[in-house]
């Protein structure tokens, strides 16, 4: 199911996958510069065709997703050395910007946060730890913005506000993807794919 932006075309049975039909226009981009020699982070491809399947079929989808969340962190760790935190995004084969969601940051728990403290500093940390608890509450969960920025501090102040705990990074990594998934059909990129014509 995944796709690294490291799997050479020539090397697969299936060239066709590496499109932007199938990787998206950010995931294609990212594969193709890689192959050229431009240093881009490492970076994993979910194909548009699980996104369609998911709106099909969001419990079994989301089953497979997660079958594949040990091949993903082994991944990261064998071309980084650890595991990094994780920007989940979407990637539409025609460019829809701003319409869909994002969440940055994920994967940072209590298990991590010392390393991140270590690595980023203290302030940067605690940046990021904020960013994330306020972009999970609204996009994954659904809150408004408002009645989170400023307000999570920490996991307990997430609980406090949101009545329930943060999920630790698994869960983080799983929520996000099932919640770009979902932004594919949110009011504003429906909106945006009629003004446009382009295809649901």
């Amino acid at each position: 199911m995944l796709v690294s932006i490291f799997d050479k075309a020539e090397e697969t049975e299936n060239p066709d996958m590496f499109s932007p039909q199938i990787l998206g226009g950010k995931g294609y981009g990212l594969w193709k510069m890689q192959q050229q020699g431009v240093n881009v982070p490492p970076a994993l491809i979910i194909p548009t065709t699980v996104c369609v399947d998911y709106m099909q079929k969001p419990k079994t989808v989301m089953k497979s997703v997660a079958a594949e969340y040990s091949a993903m962190a082994a991944f990261f760790k064998d071309k980084m050395g650890y595991m990094p935190l994780l920007s989940v995004r979407s990637g539409a084969q025609v460019s829809m910007p701003g319409m869909m969601d994002t969440v940055l940051n994920v994967g940072l728990d209590a298990s991590t946060l010392p390393y991140w403290k270590k690595t980023l500093g203290a302030e940067a940390c605690q940046d990021s730890l904020e960013r994330l608890h306020t972009m999970y509450g609204n996009v994954v969960m659904g809150l408004p913005r408002k009645s989170l920025e400023g307000k999570v501090h920490t996991a307990e102040d997430f609980e406090a506000v949101t009545g329930l705990p943060m999920p630790k990074a698994k869960q983080q990594v799983l929520g996000a993807i099932e919640a770009v998934f979902q932004s594919w059909n949110n009011d504003r990129a429906k909106f945006y794919r009629k003004l446009n014509n382009i295809p649901d």
